[in-house]
């Protein structure tokens, strides 16, 4: 386990796609070639891996914009906002 998140961590850690989409899967499939995973298996259990980390993260994200009753567009609208006064 702990040479796999190394990997990933490592493998996220270069420049790659938005969301690190078949970066994290091919550090999977690195890291559990080491213990003889067939790469098919490995690029499922990363895809898999993936899937779950994400999906966690909007879960979270919406429960708590939905408990403090903002939007998207509101954030995006006050982001623009805070930019603005920057500049």
């Amino acid at each position: 386990a702990v040479l796999i998140l190394g990997l990933v961590v490592a493998g996220i850690s270069l420049p790659s796609a938005p969301g690190f989409v078949g970066t994290i899967e091919y550090c999977f499939v690195l890291g559990l070639g080491f213990f003889d995973v067939d790469a098919t298996r490995a690029l499922s259990i990363g895809v898999f891996y993936h899937a779950i980390s994400f999906l966690t993260v909007v879960a979270a994200g919406t429960f708590f914009m939905r408990r403090y009753r903002t939007s998207l567009s509101k954030l995006v609208r006050e982001a623009s906002q805070i930019k603005n006064l920057e500049e």
